[in-house]
């Protein structure tokens, strides 16, 4: 309890101190001008990015200079990605991104050289009207330092099942996430990228996948190690965070669930690792310890529940070196 009411008090703190920067516009430095998290995951950018709404899927450019993520409702009805971007080292405040608003867009990524920007997305495929029933992945490409318009990926990747959360490796092989098979039972698939386009995706072996659903897979730019969620039987909550390492003969390493402090009895998922390697983030739906909710007055309640750990889904990051100790283990 000590612990989770020390997270608690330093929440508060980062949402007053963030609150103040973000009212004068000001903004600098790397992260939002965030503190360095250490070896415990700590709420992203709270009063900026973390309000306690829905928020997840976060992409930072290679650069450094733009960061995506998505917020939603609590009905998951409508997915919007969002945008910040920093010139001249200040930042911009939060606003929705110039191909986003109108369907339901999600999971944005970044290509490693930063010119390519993946998300998926419900918007109706070129020609039509309608808005697609299932998820497919679409990409925008950055001309002159200004965001054209999506591409839809197309096939073999896309399907008439739904396609989502992908993330690419430096040599452009593509990991994904489908549902292929009935209800919310995800897999993850690997499409190669050769001679300036996609081979047909493969599933990755049973070692990777299983009976149960597997989302969100994150691929280290050199391949050398795949994350992704799963509500596999042995985790902490309903959803954890697993780590696989490709061996020698390039085979997957069998999935390692990643512990605590990454997991937690609460749904953790979207691991995703910034593109200069020091910093590991996830999404979770954890909350403050329900002692803190009793005997207070009307206001503090309303002020706990309006703030992040409520129980919505919420950005934390930390030291990635937590990959480093896993794989020494």
């Amino acid at each position: 309890m000590i612990h989770r009411i020390s997270i608690f008090t330093l929440s508060i703190l980062f949402l007053l101190s963030c609150s103040e920067k973000n009212e004068t516009g000001v903004l600098k430095g790397d992260y939002l001008g965030q503190k360095p998290p250490g070896e415990s995951p700590e709420l992203f950018a709270p009063g900026i990015i973390t309000h306690g709404f829905h928020e997840h899927g976060i992409a930072v450019s290679p650069d450094g200079n733009e960061i995506f993520y998505v917020t939603t409702d609590n009905r998951y009805k409508q997915y919007i990605i969002v945008r910040l971007e920093r010139k001249n080292n200040t930042w911009s405040d939060p606003e929705v991104a110039s191909f986003s608003g109108e369907y339901r867009d999600y999971e944005p990524s970044f290509s490693v050289d930063g010119n390519r920007l993946y998300f998926a997305s419900y918007r109706p495929l070129p020609g039509s009207d309608e808005p697609k029933k299932d998820s497919d992945i679409w990409f925008i490409e950055k001309n002159g330092g200004k965001w054209g318009e999506p591409v839809n990926i197309g096939s073999p990747v896309n399907t008439e099942f739904f396609e989502t959360n992908q993330s690419v490796a430096a040599n452009g092989n593509l990991y994904f996430q489908s549902l292929k098979r009935r209800g919310l039972k995800g897999d993850i698939y690997f499409a190669r990228f050769e001679n300036g386009r996609y081979s047909e995706p493969i599933r990755l072996d049973s070692g990777i996948n299983t009976e149960f659903n597997e989302a969100s897979p994150y691929i280290a730019p050199d391949e050398s190690y795949l994350m992704f969620h799963s509500n596999r039987p042995g985790t902490l909550g309903s959803m954890d965070i697993y780590i696989s390492f490709r061996k020698d003969d390039r085979a997957w390493s069998e999935p390692i669930n990643m512990g605590e402090p990454v997991n937690s009895p609460f749904p953790d998922n979207i691991p995703y690792v910034s593109p200069d390697g020091k910093y590991f983030f996830f999404s979770s739906y954890r909350t403050l310890d329900p002692a803190l909710f009793k005997k207070k007055s009307y206001d503090e309640l309303m002020n706990l529940y309006k703030n992040p750990q409520n129980g919505y889904m919420t950005i934390y990051w930390m030291s990635s070196n937590v990959i480093q100790n896993i794989r020494g283990n």
